[in-house]
């Protein structure tokens, strides 16, 4: 796991790195605030953290510089070529295809969920479709873990209290279901 979130890092880097460039996040190197960011960029206010994280991650990573409240390019931030951090990603991932898919959907529609011009749920639902819901939340090495160790603690909940005739269950913080 060390591995694998190191692996995923640097793609985030890199998307991160491809995406502001490609929203003129610094027209011409110029240096920008986080508001400035989020402005030129028209990213939603929603995002403001997440962005917030990647101007903070490519300050450590040697591409931005921050100065004050500002951030700015090293060496003029670009699109980078993420090809290799991809093919780190497959080799990490070989054995979760529905999660390499589905970080693959999140990679190419990143600038329009921040912009708000793409549903984010179109990364995990893409045109409604559940089977890439499935392949994570029940294919996946993780899920089937996860998933044991629920069903566990739901089976023993119940057989505690066999003696009544009905119950309720009620799940929390339920956004897709994928434990329901």
């Amino acid at each position: 796991y060390p591995e694998r979130w190191a692996v995923l890092e640097r793609l985030t880097l890199a998307h991160a790195s491809s995406t502001l460039a490609a929203l003129a996040a610094f027209p011409e190197g110029n240096p920008a605030t986080l508001d400035e960011v989020m402005q030129r960029s028209e990213i939603r206010p929603i995002y403001r953290r997440l962005v917030q994280r990647w101007l903070r991650a490519l300050v450590q990573a040697g591409q931005l510089v921050e100065s004050g409240d500002g951030y700015a390019p090293a060496s003029g931030l670009s699109a980078v070529d993420r090809e290799s951090s991809w093919r780190e990603a497959e080799r990490c991932l070989e054995d979760e295809p529905g999660m390499l898919t589905y970080l693959r959907r999140c990679g190419m529609l990143l600038s329009g969920v921040l912009t708000g011009k793409v549903d984010p749920l179109e990364t995990l639902f893409p045109d409604g479709s559940f089977t890439l819901a499935e392949a994570i939340y029940e294919v996946g090495p993780e899920a089937r873990y996860s998933n044991r160790i629920v069903a566990e603690a739901v089976g023993a909940f119940i057989e505690q209290r066999r003696e009544k005739r009905s119950m309720r269950l009620l799940e929390l913080g339920g956004g897709t279901g994928g434990t329901t």
